[in-house]
Order: structure tokens, then sequence, then C-alpha cells
């Protein structure tokens, strides 16, 4: 089993201060918006994220704005969504602040009539492709784990990206480990039982705490996967990711791109429920 090199995670161990425990805001359920990027990539790529939301509520839902944008006065800048509208945000400003992803607080009585669509796109391409779909993530999915993120291509042609999130007064310390799948012709699948990379790290602190309601940003690290911590002998395999919060009380949750070097065309793994 060969690791991961601890200088990876240097700069993703943040410590910080301890704080005090926090607690998810009575009468809601949050929502994590996992990716909110408009910034230029790798290879020419111009990245934009737009967020579709739908209300079919009979009243106007504050804790959903009807726009994400940076705000000059303190009172903030958002206004409700309106009963039974839906709305689209985009990210428009380089380099958006959001990029890491965000929380959401909408009340539990409106959760059931809010639906969500989040689509990141690359628009040098938009000729070529619509971009790709990303889940919305109730936190109430957020896991101690093991979670399976499964059937993740390592190949030369493919870039992977893994976030990892957390609530944003917590720092879980994360497992991961990488499995080979092998798909022998003509048996059932079988996953070895030693994982061919393995690391722990800790999860950053949120980028800023005065993030005013209803928008708060998650604990969070990303992680480009370079071929040699994906473990000897990955290349051209398919693996399995296996991750877990090694801090008691502490649920993350984890999401897996892989980005076509030459076409930019994403495609998006995570656990199921």
């Amino acid at each position: 089993m060969s690791k991961f090199k601890l200088t990876t995670f240097v700069a993703l161990a943040l410590l910080v201060a301890p704080i005090a425990k926090a607690q998810i805001p009575p009468g809601t359920s949050p929502v994590l918006i996992p990716v909110f990027y408009s910034d230029g990539g790798q290879f020419g790529s111009q990245w934009r994220t737009t967020l579709t939301v739908h209300s079919e509520a009979n009243e106007d839902i504050w804790e959903i704005p009807d726009r994400i944008f940076d705000c000059g006065i303190p009172e903030g800048c958002a206004v409700p969504l309106a009963a039974h509208t839906t709305i689209k945000m985009e990210t428009l400003v380089p380099g958006f602040k959001y990029s890491n992803g965000f929380l959401l607080y909408p009340r539990t009585v409106n959760s059931s009539e809010l639906s969500y669509a989040i689509r990141i796109q690359d628009v040098s391409r938009a000729a070529e492709s619509f971009g790709t779909t990303l889940p919305e993530v109730p936190v109430t999915t957020f896991r101690q784990g093991p979670m399976q993120i499964l059937d993740v291509p390592a190949n030369s042609r493919f870039r992977l990206t893994l976030r990892v999130y957390g609530l944003p007064w917590d720092r879980p310390t994360v497992n991961v480990k990488i499995y080979g799948e092998d798909v022998p012709t003509g048996n059932p699948q079988a996953t070895l039982s030693q994982p061919i990379a393995e690391a722990q790290f800790l999860l950053n602190a949120p980028l800023d705490g005065t993030v005013p309601h209803p928008f708060q940003w998650p604990a969070w690290m990303v992680l480009n996967l370079s071929p040699e911590q994906l473990g000897s002998g990955s290349s051209g395999r398919h693996l399995r990711f296996s991750i877990s919060s090694m801090t008691a009380g502490q649920p993350v949750w984890a999401l897996i791109t892989a980005t076509n070097n030459e076409t930019q065309q994403v495609t998006a793994f995570w656990p199921q429920p």
C-alpha cells in the first residue's frame, strides 16, 4: 500500500483556534451548494456556475435570495425568492469567493417546496456542451462515514479533483482510502481489499467567519489528485474512494470531478444516499 506524500497536505492542514460548538439553526434544513465558481481554468477553459431555484411555496422565502453578489451596504442587498417563482443565479465575477461552495438555510417548513439545479459549464466551449449538473446536498446526508464513491477513472487524459465538506463550525480530520476496482472478463466485479493509497487531513476553516445570513461557507478541502497520489498501479483502472470523518460528531460529504484535458468535459461522482 502506498501513502500520499505528507508534504501534499501541509497547505491543507490549516490549524485554527478552538471555536465554540455551534448548531444548525432551529427550524432550518441547510443545503450545500458544493461548487459556485467563475474563473479561468487549465487549457483555456472559462468556468461559470448557474444555480436555478424554484419555489412552490405560497409565501416569499427570505432565506433564498434572488441573486448572489457582493453587497456594499451593511444591511445587505438580497430580496426574497417570491412565491411560485423560478430564479437563476450565475457566477459572473472572476474568482468569485464562493467557489468552494456555500450553505443556504431554508426553513424546514419550506424545504420540500424548493427545487434546485446546479450546472457548471466551460463557456469557452459553450457550442459543444451545456455543461455538467451537480447535486444540491441536504446536510442531513453528511456522514461520519465511510461513504463510497465508485467507478472513478484514473487516466492521464483526465484530471481528478476531490472536494470534501464539513459543517462551518466543525474541523474534522478526514480519512481517504483509494481502492482499485478489478473487473475480470466474465467474472463479477471484485474490489481489492487493500487500498492503493491512503491519507488523513484536517479540513480548512471557512474562508471568512463574518459571512452574513443567509450564506455561510462550509469547512472544506480541495485537492487536485496526481497519479502519484492515486497510488501505484492506478493508471488505466477505475477506483473506489472510501471517505470517513475520524472526528466523532462531525460528518462530511465529498465530491469528485474528472475533467478531460482536451474537451474540458466534466464528469461528477458523489456518494449515493
